[in-house]
């Protein structure tokens, strides 16, 4: 995929199919959409009546997503085409399902929130491995990947821009949704410089034992 149609904002049509090449939907992508779809492996939308992009209620997963021109062809399991045919509303996600971020169960699978330092740590060492491993092992096709290729300026711009979409989000599910997309270019720029929330971690400790 290329920087234009990895950052391009102007909407496009998404073209959903199964697994045989049947059309079974369309939806409609900018982006911002279009880069979440590529990095989480699972569909993300915009929504015209919210102005959000949000995932399906529940998580619809890609097997192969292209460019035709100016739309974009998504192709989903079997199991997930059925789940979206039977569901005329399927593009109409859950409000609860905008709170899912870069670093969510990729199943789309519910779990109830949890709060202590722990399961926060654990979270973002989960997502700072990650992004090691993506930067280890490049990935076609891979938006972490393709943020490695691009450099530090890159990787500064994007974690800027990501801050000033937290400072304009209109709901608190929102601020959850775009605080998640900082994170995840933070934890690509740490790992950049050659560090890590841990890093990060130590300083805030550091700052708190000195009162």
């Amino acid at each position: 995929m290329t920087e234009d149609s990895a950052e391009q904002t102007a909407f496009r049509t998404v073209h959903i199919l199964n697994e045989h090449g049947e059309s079974i939907g369309t939806a409609a992508m900018n982006g911002k959409a279009f880069r979440k779809s590529l990095e989480q492996g699972e569909l993300w939308t915009y929504h015209e009546q919210t102005g959000r992009v949000l995932p399906p209620a529940g998580g619809l997963s890609i097997l192969s997503m292209s460019e035709d021109g100016d739309d974009v062809r998504v192709v989903l399991s079997e199991a997930d085409a059925r789940r979206f045919r039977s569901n005329p509303t399927a593009e109409e996600p859950a409000e609860a399902a905008g709170s899912q971020g870069i670093g969510s169960d990729a199943s789309g699978i519910e779990t109830a929130p949890t709060s202590t330092p722990e399961s926060l740590s654990d979270e973002l060492a989960h997502l700072q491995q990650t992004v090691s491993d993506r930067r280890e092992h490049p990935a076609e096709g891979s938006y972490t990947s393709y943020l490695f290729e691009q450099g530090r300026a890159k990787i500064r711009k994007k974690v800027g821009e990501e801050g000033i979409e937290v400072c304009l989000s209109e709901s608190p599910d929102e601020l959850v949704s775009e605080s998640a997309d900082l994170m995840f270019h933070l934890a690509v720029l740490l790992e950049y410089e050659g560090k890590s929330f841990a890093d990060v971690a130590d300083e805030l400790r550091r700052r708190r034992l000195k009162g």
